[in-house]
């Protein structure tokens, strides 16, 4: 079955973007110095994919411009949905949609997911450059409560039972029109979850942050409703204080680590292959939820062992504490998990861990995307790109250096990516994983100089 080809996402006058083009692999890397909008182009893609299709549903502008309030109207008033069969029909319907989806988010939705004004991003655009129309299969629709049956020229979307009238309603069966028209932003490029770089102040003042915001709310609630223009002035104030001046990623990075007690119970899709474990061994300790909070405790014997608060662990053990959670207890085969600088705070021999973890991940069937400033990552990856290719005595050289087959990558699920002269350059992929030229040069910079001055060192002690 064609799902439509992998869909490609352009940026244009975001931050230091000025034009941009990223196609998602099953992992994909995106390098470069600091500034040069990697964390622009993530949370740009992440703000999209989030609430995609919701971005058109949830917004009452969305139900009184075209094409989604036709799709609303007209099931409201025929109980059902019409898509085309011929290929060129729906290539120009699905065009019209989606142009119309994208110039939504650009303009509204874009600055929203920023914390910013809509002034910083009026020239800003997010489009999606979709290939191939996808095969429109009615089997995928056999246990759902909508059926989908071809009537002539037509496909015709409908429910299998009678449905409760009413908005809702219609507007879950243009929801699910929406899916049929464009599976690869479903299966392709599915919901995110995102881990910030401010992951690490998140983990230790997410509850002081709570605290100020229910001092705030108290106030607001203390005010009297019939109050004079300048006390409303201040209630207005406070309203302005109290929303979150945050981007939406960090805002939903925080929601998550807020909401971490009420995970415990539940296990992932992923529970069972311990992935969580890696991280157990690389911070020598693990996590425990405790009267609400989260503490660390290590693996340590005897008299080393301890168990303390996260707020007074070690930066890298709280920047970790939200991914062992994520993969304990929330993630899935097929979710998106984009993280801003996996690297961070951890020691090189982690930093290669690190690594061996997003293949891992890749290879349980999650899509992975990180941006990084890391050569051990980038270097490791490439490792494992050479290890998914064949060659003599392939088991014995993995073995010996303590790899195992579930690390292994093809090329063809890696995507490499320098964010550099404004935009995004898609790295070569050779037989010997991403060529990143701007990690080789900085390292052969600094190791001439280490030789230049060596030698000026060795003919000083020459004398």
């Amino acid at each position: 079955m064609n799902n439509g080809s992998r869909p490609k996402f352009l940026f244009k006058n975001l931050g230091p973007i000025k034009e941009a083009e990223l196609e998602l692999g099953d992992l994909t890397i995106i390098a470069g110095r600091n500034n040069t909008g990697k964390t622009y182009v993530a949370y740009a893609l992440y703000g999209f994919l989030k609430r995609w299709p919701f971005p058109i549903i949830a917004d009452a502008r969305s139900l009184t411009v075209p094409p989604f309030s036709q799709l609303v109207l007209e099931a409201g008033k025929a109980g059902m949905l019409k898509l085309p069969t011929d290929q060129k029909a729906l290539e120009l319907r699905r065009t019209e949609i989606l142009k119309w989806i994208t110039q939504h988010y650009s303009e509204y939705t874009l600055p929203e997911v920023f914390n910013a004004d809509a002034e910083a991003f009026k020239n800003a655009s997010f489009d999606v450059l979709l290939r191939d129309p996808p095969d429109i299969d009615p089997e995928r629709f056999r246990d759902s409560w909508l059926s989908l049956n071809q009537e002539g020229d037509e496909w015709i979307l409908s429910p299998k039972v009678a449905h409760p009238q009413g908005s809702s309603y219609f507007i879950d069966l243009a929801h699910s029109y929406l899916h049929i028209m464009f599976p690869e932003l479903l299966f392709a490029v599915p919901k995110p979850f995102i881990l910030t770089s401010e992951r690490f102040s998140i983990s230790i003042f997410h509850r002081e942050l709570d605290f100020a915001r229910s001092e705030l709310v108290e106030k607001l609630l203390q005010m009297r409703s019939d109050d004079n223009e300048k006390e409303s002035g201040a209630r207005s104030d406070l309203i302005k204080k109290a929303a979150s001046r945050y981007a939406r990623p960090i805002r939903d990075n925080l929601n998550f680590t807020r909401d971490i007690p009420d995970w415990a119970d539940r296990k992932s899709g992923l529970y069972e292959q311990k992935r969580h474990d890696d991280i157990k061994r690389m911070m020598q300790g693990y996590y425990r939820v405790e009267n609400g909070g989260v503490r660390f405790v290590s693996t340590a014997r005897g008299d080393r062992r301890f168990n303390i608060p996260l707020y007074r662990a070690s930066s890298s053990a709280r920047g970790l504490s939200d991914m062992y959670f994520y993969m304990r207890h929330v993630a899935e085969p097929g979710q998106l998990l984009m993280v801003d600088e996996p690297e961070a705070h951890l020691d090189t021999a982690n930093q290669i861990e690190m690594a061996r973890l997003l293949a891992r991940l890749a290879r349980a069937g999650m899509k992975v995307f990180i941006t990084t400033h890391s050569d051990y990552i980038v270097k490791e990856i490439n490792n494992l790109i050479m290890l998914g290719r064949d060659f003599r005595d392939k088991e014995r050289v993995a073995k010996k250096y303590g790899y195992d087959e579930g690390e292994c990558l093809d090329a063809n699920q890696v995507r490499g990516y320098i964010a550099e002269k404004n935009g995004l350059k898609l790295c070569d992929m050779n037989d010997y994983g991403i060529d990143y030229p701007n990690f080789d040069e900085t390292i052969n910079n600094v190791n001439r100089r280490a030789r230049a001055f060596a030698e000026h060192v060795w003919a000083e002690r020459k004398k």
